[in-house]
């Protein structure tokens, strides 16, 4: 028996919000072993039950990350791998790796959909255990946390003003001259 599009738990108007949903739901079910097969086995089902043929690469284009990492235009970096990554966002690595440029990092609103999935991507952990990592470091002196910026474009400023800057936005922001994306790779 075909099933329609109707008989599939979750439907969204566009692609960008099923990503946005997916990563939450997998997010929340990190806890435990069967919580991710359980999502793993929905998003599954969800892109092979729940669609069409021809809606079938929609659903399968959930699982990328709904953002960006971009650098200042100058930037020699075409990729990073995602440990690198997480330490320029925890100030662990201070300088580029081809670069005499220092890393300095932005970030975006706590509560922010593009936050959430970064965060959880590239660190492997929740927004608020980062938090805490930083509240731990604030309180010793050690360090400040990167500078949290409210929005995709406020993001493509700051990184386009800094020749060490490095940021993330939305996948389908508008990037300005003075930008680039790199690519985020696993090593």
């Amino acid at each position: 028996m075909k099933r329609s599009i109707r008989a599939c738990p979750w439907v969204f108007a566009d692609t960008r919000q099923a990503r946005i949903s997916a990563t939450r739901y997998l997010a929340g079910c990190r806890s435990s072993r069967f919580g991710i097969q359980f999502a793993l086995a929905t998003l599954m089902v969800f892109g092979t039950v729940g669609f069409s043929h021809g809606q079938a690469e929609t659903a399968f284009a959930m699982v990328e990350p709904a953002f960006v990492v971009i650098v200042h235009a100058d930037n020699p970096a075409t990729s990073v791998d995602k440990d690198r990554l997480s330490k320029m966002f925890l100030k662990k690595i201070k300088r580029w790796q081809d670069s005499e440029a220092g890393v300095e990092a932005f970030d975006q609103l706590e509560l922010s959909e593009v936050r959430e999935a970064f965060t959880h991507s590239v660190h492997g952990k929740s927004v608020s255990a980062i938090k805490s990592y930083w509240q731990r470091m604030i309180f010793s002196g050690r360090d400040v946390p990167p500078e949290e910026l409210e929005s995709d474009l406020d993001v493509i400023e700051a990184v386009a003003e800094d020749e060490g800057g490095v940021g993330y936005v939305s996948s389908d922001a508008a990037l300005s001259e003075g930008v680039k994306t790199i690519l985020v790779t696993e090593k």
